[in-house]
């Protein structure tokens, strides 16, 4: 995908545009992705304590956890993931 050449398609659509609606719906559509996308980065102190404590935890111990491979099989035969 050519980023550069959708951004000139958007950008035309818009500037040739005169339908009110149309406009209205990509200013709410902008808007609406940008709190999402400021919103799914907030992580909350007590969460952060959490994730602190679990490096920690890795740093302290790196051979504790299991490898991907082995929860990914466990996944597969209990829930056939």
């Amino acid at each position: 995908m050519d980023i550069q050449a959708e951004i000139q398609w958007i950008h035309t659509a818009l500037t040739e545009s005169k339908d009110p609606a149309f406009i209205e719906a990509v200013k709410h559509m902008i808007k609406s992705m940008r709190k999402v996308k400021e919103s799914s980065y907030e992580i909350s102190e007590e969460h952060k304590l959490i994730l602190d404590q679990r490096l920690a935890d890795h740093a302290a111990n790196p051979d504790s956890g299991r490898s991907w491979g082995d929860v990914r099989s466990d996944l597969q035969s209990k829930y056939g993931l």
